[in-house]
């Protein structure tokens, strides 16, 4: 189950590293304050879009919807090396006693 925990959360935390350095930014409609406007993809502690009025990283709407894919497909790509880690299918000779040792 290691593998399956470091693959899972390395691959976690490099996806949502690339996520904060990509992140969605919005800007609200004029007419309605719930209708967002995505105005570009910057890092999150960036204000390269300072200049535009209430302009905010899409935190509920967009990079919650990448972060959850990305920890889906972490979890999935865990359980894929986990699944096909070379010890698979080999007998474990230290549990299993020999045919002679049994009767």
């Amino acid at each position: 189950m290691n593998r399956f925990y470091h693959v899972t959360f390395g691959l976690m935390i490099v996806g949502l590293l690339i996520l904060c350095y990509y992140a969605p930014w919005t800007q609200p409609e004029p007419n309605s304050p719930n209708t967002h406007q995505t105005i570009g993809y910057a890092p999150v502690w960036s204000k390269t879009y300072a200049q535009i009025p209430a302009a905010h990283v899409d935190w509920g709407g967009a990079f919650a919807a990448y972060a959850a894919a990305i920890v889906f497909f972490s979890i999935v790509f865990g359980a894929i090396f986990y699944f096909f880690r070379e010890k698979r299918g080999k007998p474990a000779t230290h549990r299993i006693k020999s045919e002679h040792e049994k009767y």
